[in-house]
């Protein structure tokens, strides 16, 4: 991708990058607590969660390869970055791990007592 761009190139498209990355992992959050929350039925939940885990998918990729990038030009500012965004992500994905088999669970009825 930046094969022969020097550091200074390279460096403001990492931290754009870092921060978008950031953000939308933040608003995947949002929305994955919203679908909790709001009385959508079983399909519209389930098209939600597909939505957010392709997009989880895909921000976890962007993520490695500006890592990798990151590492061939070290820097502290990309280091502190980098771990509050590696953070948020993982923040993300639990509570997708957590999400997925609550908005899925079977709503039992009481069984009526005979008399």
């Amino acid at each position: 991708m930046y094969k022969e761009a020097n550091y200074w190139e390279v460096r403001p498209r990492i931290s754009k990058k870092i921060e978008k990355i950031d953000t939308r992992s933040k608003v995947l959050r949002q929305i994955m607590r919203l679908a909790l929350k709001s009385k959508l039925n079983k399909k519209e939940k389930k098209q939600l969660i597909r939505l957010t885990k392709t997009r989880l998918a895909s921000l976890i990729k962007h993520f490695l390869s500006v890592y990798s990038i990151v590492q061939k030009n070290p820097s502290r500012i990309w280091d502190k970055k980098i771990k509050v965004t590696e953070k948020n992500l993982a923040e993300s994905l639990t509570l997708y791990e957590k999400i997925v088999p609550l908005l899925f669970q079977k709503k039992f009825k009481k069984p009526k007592r005979k008399k």
